[in-house]
Parts: structure tokens; C-alpha cells; sequence
């Protein structure tokens, strides 16, 4: 049987997490992020009073958006076969596993390296729900173009639309 290639798109912003609690509409999402955009990060977290003490929460501009507090789950040069970069990921709150039809759907046969699905000849992607991290991570990476750096981190919903519009994709 013969089989089918798709690529698929490239975006500048991922969804990684949606969740609806009482505190509104909560997203976590992942984007790439440049050096400099980094260290400004590192230096707004690294703020310290004369004695050395954290000075209240760091501000960080992140596309176009203020945020205080410790919002940011991980940022920086980004090693999928790192065994630190691998932790993070298992930490992060970005798959529930007790909700069953959690939107953790993916392409089956889906190749991380190329964003390439592999079908049948009848040309249809098939799907398939996942509770692992990395693997949903992994796809999530690709996704934005597995670029050396990216930022995670939580944002409300009414906030994505401006994100999108300063990163340019709307």
C-alpha cells in the first residue's frame, strides 16, 4: 500500500495547555525566543536588594506583555536529549492524564524531526491522544520549528490575542 507525506505548517506560537478554573481561562504556551530576549529574562529575575534578597517579583516583558510573578515555566536553549532539559518537561503541567478527551490529540506517525505525517494512500491523517510530556512537548517544538531557544509559560486567554498580534501571527 502505498503511503503519504504532509507537512505541516509552521506557527510562531503553540498551545501546550488549555485549562477553565475558577480563575478564568488559562493558558500555557511556547514560543522561540532570541539571546537577547533570554538575558533580559535572567536579568529581570536576578533583581536583588543591598543584602542580596530577591526585590519582590520580576517583571518580564514577554511579546509585548508585562507579566509579575513566576510565570515563566521554562526558557533557553532547548536539548530534547538532555537529561535536564527532560525533567523539566516531566515537571511541567502541560498533559492531565485523569481527563480522558484532554485535546493532547497528535498526529499519528508523525515525524518530530521533519513535522511530516505519514498516511495510508488515502491521504487521511489518522490521530492519536497522548498523556506523555515529552512526546506532546516534542511535537509542540517542532511544530514552532525546533528552534535553539523558546520560552514556556502561563498566560491568561484574553492576553493570547495581543501576544499574537506582537509575535505576528494572528
Amino acid at each position: 500500500m502505498a503511503v503519504k507525506e504532509f507537512e505541516l505548517d509552521l506557527r510562531k506560537v503553540t498551545v501546550l495547555h488549555r485549562s477553565n478554573g475558577e480563575s478564568g481561562h488559562g493558558l500555557i504556551v511556547m514560543h522561540a525566543i532570541s539571546e537577547k530576549e533570554e538575558n533580559d529574562i535572567l536579568m529581570a529575575s536576578l533583581e536583588v536588594d543591598d543584602k542580596g534578597k530577591p526585590v519582590g517579583k520580576p517583571t518580564y516583558v514577554i511579546a509585548g506583555k508585562e507579566f509579575k510573578g513566576p510565570v515563566i515555566l521554562a526558557y533557553g536553549e532547548m536539548n530534547l536529549k538532555s537529561p535536564v532539559c527532560l525533567d523539566l518537561i516531566e515537571k511541567m503541567p502541560i498533559v492531565s492524564p485523569e481527563v480522558f478527551g484532554n485535546s493532547n490529540w497528535m498526529p499519528s506517525n508523525y515525524d518530530f524531526a521533519r513535522r511530516v505525517v505519514t498516511t495510508l494512500d488515502d491521504g487521511v491523517v489518522r490521530w492519536s491522544q497522548t498523556w506523555d510530556k515529552v512526546k506532546w512537548f516534542k511535537y509542540h517544538y517542532s511544530l514552532i520549528g525546533n528552534p535553539k531557544r523558546v520560552i514556556v509559560y502561563r498566560v491568561d486567554g484574553h492576553d493570547l490575542e495581543k501576544i499574537l498580534k506582537v509575535l505576528g501571527e494572528e
